[in-house]
């Protein structure tokens, strides 16, 4: 949407949890209010100084990638795994197929996993100019950062909990999603979009 500014901040090469800190504090600073962190976080050291970071902007929605080991995020440690944070602005995404079921590799568990949105076979840009079909969590949760910030089009007043809290809201609840994700099946965008604009 030509309403959205986005805002594109390098991290890594290599990856430095204190560079994501100061990404997220320049980001917030200059009027962010969605962030997408499709990244993985392996050590506790690092998780805390991303948290922090987080903690600092109660008012941004952080969509998180819930990973793609095909694991329930409870065999994780808790200590050194950045989804196994429950924050009130942090949405963890989980992937599913073009068909809506859970894609296979893609990480789950309630409560940890908050929503689930498609992350195969999904068309992503790559360098050169061209384009391909991609998949994965990280392939999700730019969905639900999409979706989030069009939402904030609608109503620039919404909170981070809220576009959480609404998005589980206007989720198409399946069986099969049940204790995969917190919101038990994959959002619906036009009702999403339809609560935000009330």
């Amino acid at each position: 949407s030509d309403n959205i500014n986005s805002i594109s901040l390098r991290v890594f090469s290599p990856f430095d949890a204190q560079k994501v800190a100061d990404a997220i504090d320049y980001a917030a600073a200059n009027g962010a209010k969605v962030m997408n962190m499709s990244f993985r976080v392996g050590d506790e050291r690092s998780v805390n100084i991303i948290v922090d970071a987080m903690k600092r902007h109660p008012d941004v929605l952080f969509v998180k990638s819930a990973g793609n080991d095909g694991r329930d995020i409870d065999t994780y440690n808790p200590d050194s795994y950045l989804p196994f944070r429950e924050l009130e602005n942090m949405a963890v995404v989980a992937a599913a197929e073009p068909d809506g079921s859970k894609a296979d590799y893609s990480n789950y568990g309630s409560p940890w996993v908050t929503h689930g949105d498609r992350g195969s076979d999904v068309v992503s840009m790559v360098p050169g100019g061209r384009y391909e079909a991609m998949s994965g969590t990280s392939m999700a949760a730019p969905g639900i950062t999409n979706l989030a910030a069009k939402m904030l089009i609608l109503d620039p007043e919404l909170k981070a909990a809220d576009l959480k809290k609404m998005m589980a809201q206007t989720t198409d609840r399946a069986d099969e999603w049940t204790d995969v994700t917190a919101s038990g099946g994959l959002v619906n965008e036009q009702k999403a979009y339809e609560l935000a604009a009330l």
